[in-house]
């Protein structure tokens, strides 16, 4: 959205900081979705531990759905799946947070970097009716899979490059003059 006004208005040159900005508080959003899900499986498998809601994460990150407090404690095995309210909106949320993520990596060095998000964005489970096989929840969150790649593996990459393109903005060089009182 701020790209969008800042390209209305001209200011190419703040183009680049607000895609940064944008994919960090997306990747911010990633990693709590992540932490949502191995929780609501951790839950879901052992019922008898106690839960936290991520409330305060929900809110530091910038999602405004009360209902996501809910999920891990609500979270449900269904024989050797399990259910978890709202898994099919998380899942959305993701791939479109990863996207967020991956577009100012994308615009300068990409080097396959469409082709693996495209990947595993396509490898996410489907949820339907909430179900959710917690082997595919794990696989997508761990970072060392056996030498298989992850989504997770992915925005530890991604953030990576989100910070060495962070030191390469005009401003982080930039020193305002000292104040003369």
């Amino acid at each position: 959205m701020k790209s969008e006004i800042l390209a209305a208005i001209g200011e190419t040159e703040l183009q680049p900081a607000a895609r940064l900005n944008a994919a960090l508080a997306a990747n911010d959003r990633v990693k709590y979705a992540f932490s949502l899900l191995q929780m609501a499986v951790a839950h879901a498998e052992h019922p008898e531990q106690q839960t936290s809601t991520l409330k305060r994460e929900r809110i530091a990150c910038g999602i405004d759905d009360p209902d996501l407090d809910a999920v891990v404690a609500g979270a449900r095995m269904a024989g050797k799946s399990c259910t978890i309210a709202g898994a099919a909106r998380v899942l959305v949320r993701i791939a479109q947070d990863m996207r967020v993520m991956a577009a100012p990596v994308l615009a300068t060095k990409p080097e396959g970097l469409a082709e693996r998000l495209e990947g595993l964005i396509k490898a996410l489970p489907a949820a339907i009716d909430d179900l959710v096989d917690p082997d595919v929840i794990g696989a997508m969150t761990q970072v060392d899979h056996g030498g298989v790649d992850s989504l997770h593996h992915l925005v530890m990459d991604l953030h990576k490059r989100l910070n060495a393109c962070r030191r390469l903005l005009p401003w982080r060089r930039w020193r305002a003059p000292p104040l003369i009182i």
